[in-house]
This record gives structure tokens, C-alpha cells and sequence, in this order.
């Protein structure tokens, strides 16, 4: 880093960001081939393994869609944490039933919780850093790499 950029790790919220974010995603990618795994195991069709993982990513469009209003009227904190519950917590659902019905309504709103969190917790971190970490200084001070003029 230059020294004049500031460094990250140090602005207040922003390491937290990132703990979060990788939380979800984590969460999110650990479920993703599991789901229909489950599904399939338990006699559900090809098909229905594979709506399961197509109605969270259309959930997660929808939702992301609506996002910038939502944040406008609520805040990145009230986003992120309805995101998480609705991420999180219902995937003990999948344990209680893979009927058809119960697998998508699940995925569905899953979906929603997983387009929350990623449109507030990247506007998070964008309100976050420094202005002198916007724009294209942003990766060069991320990797380290001395800015030009």
C-alpha cells in the first residue's frame, strides 16, 4: 500500500463487512449442491432438484432487484440482518420435509435472504472505505501495488 492509503483492515465496520459477507456466502455455497443431492436421495424427480437451485437464484434476482428502494427506506443494518434471517434459519427447514412444495417455498425465500445480503453488504462496504479506495485505486490498493499518477 501507498502510504497515503489508508489501511483497510483498520476502518471502523469494514473487517466486520467482510467476516459477514463471507459468512453468507459460505453458508450459501455450502447448501447450493447439497440441496438437490437431498432431493434426489430422496426419490424427488431430477427436476425438482434442479427448480430448487433455479427458484433461489430467481428469488436472489427479484430481490436484488428491490434492494436499492428497500435500503433507501430501512438501512444497510435492518437489510443485512432480515437477509440473514431469511438465508440462514430456514434451511433447518430442509430437514423437517423435501416434499415438492415445502423444497421450493424454502429455496424461494432463501433466495430472497441471499439477494439482500448481497446488495446490502456490498453497498456496505462501499459506503465503508475510504474515498481514496474508490473507483480503479480501490484493486491497486488491495493488491499492495504502488498507485501511478
Amino acid at each position: 500500500m501507498t502510504q497515503d492509503s489508508p489501511a483497510l483492515l483498520r476502518v471502523r465496520g469494514l473487517p466486520a463487512a467482510w467476516v459477514l459477507a463471507a459468512a453468507a456466502f459460505g453458508g450459501f455455497s455450502l447448501l447450493l449442491p447439497v440441496v438437490p443431492w437431498a432431493i434426489a436421495e430422496a426419490g424427488g424427480s431430477d427436476t425438482l432438484a434442479g427448480s430448487v437451485t433455479a427458484v433461489f437464484m430467481l428469488t436472489t434476482v427479484l430481490a436484488q432487484i428491490a434492494m436499492p428502494r428497500l435500503m433507501r427506506a430501512y438501512g444497510h443494518r435492518a437489510m443485512l440482518m432480515a437477509g440473514c434471517l431469511l438465508l440462514g434459519p430456514p434451511s433447518l427447514l430442509f430437514l423437517l420435509s423435501v416434499a415438492p412444495a415445502a423444497v421450493l417455498g424454502i429455496s424461494a425465500v432463501r433466495g430472497i435472504g441471499f439477494g439482500m445480503i448481497t446488495v446490502a453488504a456490498s453497498a456496505l462496504v462501499g459506503e465503508l472505505a475510504p474515498p481514496a479506495c474508490s473507483g480503479g485505486r480501490r484493486g491497486r490498493s488491495a493488491s499492495g501495488s504502488p498507485r501511478r499518477r
